[in-house]
Formats: C-alpha cells, structure tokens, sequence
C-alpha cells in the first residue's frame, strides 16, 4: 500500500467493536491514541502502564500515520468519540460504504479498459498500419 504525503486512508471496519486485541490494549489505546513515534516512545518513558506494555506501545507506533496523512474510520460499532479519542478521523460507515463501492467500480473499468481494451486496440491499430504497409 502506498499513500501519498497528505493522502488519506479509508478504513471501512463494520465489526470492529474496540481498538486492541484485547481489553488492556483496548484501554492503554483509548488513553494514549495514536499518535506519533516520538510521542509514543516519550509516553512509554514517562507512564508506567505503557512501559509494563510494550505489545500496546507496537500497536500504536505501527497503528500512526506519523502526521503524513489522514487515517478516516468508519466502523460499524464505535461512535464518533471513541474514534476521534484515538487520534483517527470519524465516518458514518453505511456512507462511506456507498462511496467507496462508487471509487472501486470506477477503478475496476478503468483497468479493464487500460489492460485488456486499450491494448487490444493499439494491437489492432499496430495489425492495420503493418497491412498499409505491405500495400
């Protein structure tokens, strides 16, 4: 996956119901947020609780955008709060489901146009051009 400076990563997420892998993680997220490298590893230095869970600190350093691009969530079960109390921006799920199957399906064709018909037509165009040549 590649995101450019200033991009933003969609995360459709309709069966999320809590941040970490379980509930400790869940709570250390929920305080910390995600945020950058160098504020997690001073978090981590300066709260005991983050020192004493370094699975928790991975998650959030490996969870940052690092301040590069937006990261937008629309889960199926956290609320508006829950996922700007992380750091991550917020979106209703049933919308940005609808205009993500909007982006998708125009990129689909356009591949499909760019690989299989545009192809075809320089390979025809390439067949017609060598048999003027031969006239």
């Amino acid at each position: 996956m590649a995101i450019a400076d200033g991009g933003e990563l969609v995360v459709l997420a309709p069966g999320v119901k809590e941040f970490g892998e379980d509930a400790r993680i869940d709570e250390l997220i929920r305080k910390y947020g995600y945020r950058t490298s160098p504020e997690i590893l001073a978090f981590v230095e300066g709260n005991r609780d983050l020192m004493k869970n370094l699975s928790a600190a991975a998650h959030l350093i490996h969870g940052s955008s690092e301040g590069r691009f937006s990261v937008t969530y629309a889960p199926g079960h956290l609320t508006r709060e829950e996922v700007e109390g992380v750091g991550y921006l917020y979106a209703d799920y049933a919308e940005t489901k609808v205009s993500c199957l909007f982006v998708f399906v125009c990129i689909f064709f356009y591949l499909l146009i760019y690989s299989f018909v545009y192809p075809s037509i320089l390979l025809f165009a390439s067949i017609v051009d060598e048999g003027a040549l031969r006239s």
